[in-house]
């Protein structure tokens, strides 16, 4: 489609995006496996820990990419 035809070369611009989000990814992963690791021992219902991890993630998203939103 078209995503693939624009981004089917090496751009400059998808190299350096690359390098910037994988940090990001890396703590934004981290975070939530340890979170969920924690969330499992808990004495909830399957919901609760589901919404408990994703409550987490949504708010260490800002946070993470908070220092690139300058640029």
């Amino acid at each position: 489609g078209l995503a693939y035809n624009a981004l089917d070369s090496n751009h400059q611009i998808l190299a350096r995006i690359g390098k910037l989000l994988l940090p990001i990814y890396i703590l934004h992963q981290t975070v939530i496996v340890v979170v969920a690791y924690h969330v499992d021992s808990a004495p909830l219902n399957v919901w609760e820990r589901y919404f408990i991890v994703l409550i987490s993630s949504a708010f260490l998203r800002p946070t993470a990419t908070k220092p690139y939103s300058d640029r």
